[in-house]
């Protein structure tokens, strides 16, 4: 389970990280279009460049998000044919979500520590039996 978890995690991050990127790429891109960037830029191949670096990072994001939905889908119907609502419950927001422990004790009505160790241990316990029978 951790590796398949872990790797969606991962991505998501990355995700997250390239998105942040492309929007400063995106405003200085628009700051040269604009004309109040271009003492940056003293030659056409720098803006050339700049437009090209922010083409590749949005492919790179487009390629993260194609991977990403599909450990998602991977991951959530796994989830999805446990029998035990609360760890459905627990990994969806643990994993998909990527929601704190704070968070998940509170939707879940128990204490952080307990499903922190406890509940997630058996959530876990239960996914890895199904992926296992599953693959």
């Amino acid at each position: 389970m951790g590796e398949i978890l872990t790797a969606y995690r991962d991505i998501v991050r990355k995700i997250n990280q390239k998105e942040i990127l492309i929007k400063e790429l995106d405003e200085v891109n628009i700051k040269v279009n604009k004309g109040l960037g271009v003492q940056t830029f003293n030659n056409s191949s720098s803006v050339e460049n700049l437009a090209i670096k922010t083409l590749e990072e949005k492919d790179k994001l487009s390629k993260l998000h194609n991977k990403a939905s599909n450990i998602y889908s991977s991951i959530f119907n796994n989830i999805y044919k446990l029998n035990n609502d609360t760890y459905k419950t627990l990994l969806i927001l643990r994993y998909l979500k990527l929601k704190s422990w704070g968070e998940i004790s509170k939707s879940l009505n128990y204490s952080k520590d307990y499903v922190r160790t406890n509940l997630h241990e058996k959530a876990k316990q239960e996914y890895d039996k199904m992926f296992a029978n599953n693959h």
